[in-house]
């Protein structure tokens, strides 16, 4: 499976959540180099692999989810605020989201899958918690919602308008809108206090993009173009779509099967 090459996880191009949307080269972010056999929870994940602060790309965008804090249980007072299954949604702080449940997965690329890279070995990793995805990129609108302003200037490339996702985002910044968000949730009152927002882990990406399947996508061993933004000819000889040359709004390609 191709993607997710950091503990900073973001979407690349718009719009779709598969196993193939990240690639390292494109972020030149540094990559955790996974255990044996890795067993990773959600929760106290660090994010110290980025001592500085990169900006994420004009046509990436950033993931979030809910994860439970280093308590690790969740409150008598909010029985019904985990999932029942997978793909089951919620909204909290105006968040749409899906719930990923606690399993085992293998992470990596088998060694004939089609431009399979060096760095990525398979390894069994098993999250023993489940967690919730934000269904969709962060808004363009939600950035404003919370942080009073778009993070930098927009382009050809990265539309204007609320339903584009935001870009041009650093990690420092990134951080503060999770905890600012996190805030609302707890005012609100939809989101439990020993819960909060962050981005998600490596493993808890490629986890949510694969949604249970084995093959190099979450759509299977070919990718076009009518299921993802990317540019460049399909994956694996798969039928041509549009090129949009431009992100799109969330939202605009099928999603995968827990509902992301």
């Amino acid at each position: 499976m191709k993607g997710c090459r950091a503990s900073v996880s973001v979407a690349l191009m718009t719009s779709i959540w598969t196993s193939r949307l990240i690639r390292r080269r494109e972020r030149k972010l540094p990559r955790k180099k996974p255990a044996r056999r890795g067993t990773e929870g959600t929760v106290a994940m660090s994010q110290s692999l980025l001592t500085s602060a990169p900006t994420i790309g004009l046509s990436v965008t950033l993931a979030l989810l809910a994860s439970a804090s280093a308590a690790g249980t969740q409150p008598a007072s909010e029985p019904n605020f985990l999932g029942s299954k997978a793909g089951d949604e919620r909204e909290v702080a105006g968040v749409k989201l899906c719930w990923c449940p606690a399993g085992r997965f293998i992470m990596g690329s088998p060694r004939g899958e089609p431009e399979r890279r060096p760095d990525e070995a398979q390894v069994e990793v098993t999250l023993t918690k489940g967690f919730w995805m934000a269904k969709y990129e962060v808004t363009q609108g939600q950035w404003k919602r919370v942080m009073g302003k778009l993070p930098g200037p927009l382009t050809a490339e990265l539309p204007e308008g609320d339903d584009f996702p935001v870009g041009n985002v650093n990690f420092p910044e990134t951080e503060a809108f999770c905890h600012k968000l996190t805030v609302l949730g707890h005012q609100s009152g939809g989101l439990p206090k020993d819960w909060e927002f962050r981005l998600p882990t490596e493993a808890q990406w490629e986890y949510a993009c694969r949604a249970g399947t084995k093959t190099a996508t979450a759509f299977g061993d070919k990718l076009s173009s009518k299921q993802a933004n990317f540019k460049g000819k399909p994956y694996n000889g798969a039928e041509p779509g549009p090129s949009l040359g431009r992100a799109a709004k969330v939202g605009s390609y099928p999603p995968n099967a827990w509902g992301l």
